[in-house]
């Protein structure tokens, strides 16, 4: 679980954002799954996940509310 914060967005609108790691796991799996709970501040996303893919990339996503409907999706960043 990260904690994000705005630093800055360029002309394409892709934000750049500082982190800090509040929570992690070596693994997670389909057995034990992974329950947070978070608030959400304003219209900047403040809440992400990051992970090790298979090739040893680091792939990191923001958490956001959807201004339609209130459902979550993620972008990377």
């Amino acid at each position: 679980m990260l904690k994000l914060n705005f630093e800055d967005i360029d002309e394409n609108g892709k934000i750049t954002y500082s982190v800090i790691e509040l929570y992690a796991l070596d693994v997670l799996t389909t057995g034990r799954p992974l329950v947070v709970g978070m608030t959400f501040y304003g219209t900047i996303p403040n809440n992400g996940i990051s992970y090790v893919d298979e090739s040893g990339t680091t792939r990191s996503f923001a958490i956001n509310v959807s201004g339609m409907d209130g459902s979550l999706y993620m972008e990377e960043f």
